[in-house]
């Protein structure tokens, strides 16, 4: 009997050695494979769960493209973004790669946060496919800090039955917008929706009025940037607008488009695709920016920059397969954007009718800056604006007083 007990012993022993050794035979592999890799962190701020799976899509097929990288994807609120970036280069601990809004690159580059490419990026055989100007939005002081993804613009988007049932014409000029905006009001729903938050985002919404009115950032307490200011506070004053678009991001301008609640908004064609998923049934037109003096878009879409750091080499590899013609086409697609490779067709999306008006726009998109000092020239104008709407200030002693902090910020 104490022999069999022994015999049984000896044999549970070797099969657990055995089980032991053969795990550490499957496993030890995939660890080492993990570990050969360099972890590629990537910042973006889209919003919404279809932009994240683009995204983290692109992220997948370069990771399982080759074996030396890891792109992880992160998103980052937009008005966070600049932030984290700064703060991760003065704690030692920046990101790898960053999508970012293109007024921002030459504050970036000022502040030695991206790296200089110039000399990678023209070596590339697909540099030459890339429309010039889109290439002059990555370029700060004759150096290249990034490559263009996409290009957008704003217009107006109007819901044809509010309008209909109204027997309403989409507004063509300020005043028609007013009266518009008035007459679709009535108890939770106002008229015209747009973002005034204190933001890149908020800037990129008040810029049309404040150039449509004849004025312009370096003058901030003329007659025009008054009237714009006005022309904004008397919406909400009298109701054509919410109070919150102080509060609104422009994707929630978009959900409250999509929801009923505005009846007009100021949007890109980046929301396309969110509006279809978000309120499928719903009709609605786009037409130009109502004017004052002159009709004014605004051009907006993003660079891809490889921020300065130890992976600087395998980051512009993941960069270089961003911005490929297959995934511009995918990324544009998805985004509604108009793609910055001229061996990128616009998508078919952008040019059926009622839509197709972006692309018209687009070309005669007036950007942003180029200026270092960008950002506080948003944070500038749209406190102000703040200010103005929350009857804190007046039109006048709002744009005076956001003259004076422009004029300090240039001493």
């Amino acid at each position: 009997m104490k022999k069999l007990l022994l015999i049984i012993t000896c044999i549970l022993l070797v099969y657990s050695f055995s089980g032991c050794v053969d795990k550490k035979k499957d496993n030890t592999p995939a660890r080492m494979e993990n570990a050969e890799r360099t972890k590629l962190s990537l910042l973006f701020y889209y919003e919404g769960q279809e932009r994240f799976s683009l995204v983290n899509n692109l992220c997948n097929a370069f990771n399982n493209q080759q074996k030396e990288s890891e792109a992880i994807p992160e998103f980052v609120p937009f008005e966070e973004l600049k932030k984290k970036l700064l703060t991760g280069m003065a704690q030692g601990d920046p990101p790898d790669l960053v999508i970012y809004d293109v007024p921002d690159y030459a504050y970036l580059a000022e502040r030695g946060v991206l790296e200089d490419i110039t000399d990678n990026i023209k070596s590339w055989q697909d540099f030459t496919q890339f429309y010039e100007n889109s290439i002059e939005a990555c370029t700060y002081k004759g150096r290249i800090y990034g490559m263009p993804i996409g290009q957008n613009c704003l217009a107006l988007f109007y819901n044809k039955k509010m309008l209909e049932d109204k027997k309403l014409s989409p507004p063509r000029t300020w005043s028609e917008l007013k009266t518009t905006a008035l007459k679709l009001s009535n108890g939770n729903v106002h008229g015209m929706g747009i973002c005034a938050q204190n933001s890149e985002q908020g800037m990129f919404q008040f810029l049309p009025w404040l150039y449509s009115a004849g004025a312009d950032t370096s003058d901030l307490q003329s007659a025009g940037a008054v009237k714009a200011f006005t022309f904004l506070a008397e919406l909400v004053d009298q109701g054509a607008m919410s109070k919150e678009i102080i509060n609104w991001s422009q994707a929630d301008v978009m959900k409250q488009f999509a929801d009923g609640k505005i009846a007009m908004m100021l949007n890109g064609p980046w929301q396309l695709s969110e509006l279809r998923i978000k309120a499928p049934e719903l009709e609605y037109g786009i037409v130009r920016i109502p004017m004052d003096k002159k009709s004014v878009t605004i051009l907006g879409g993003e660079n891809i920059s490889v921020v300065k750091g130890q992976n600087k080499d395998k980051a512009f590899e993941f960069l270089k397969f961003f911005c490929s013609a297959e995934n511009v086409r995918t990324f544009t697609k998805s985004m509604a954007y108009f793609p910055s490779r001229k061996d990128v067709p616009v998508d078919e999306e952008l040019n059926r009718p009622g839509v197709s008006l972006f692309g018209e726009e687009v070309h005669k998109a007036i950007p942003r800056g180029p200026d270092p000092n960008w950002p506080e020239i948003s944070k500038i104008v749209t406190g102000e604006l703040h200010e103005v709407l929350t009857q804190k200030k007046s039109p006048e002693a709002a744009a005076k007083a956001a003259q004076a902090d422009m004029e300090n910020l240039v001493k």
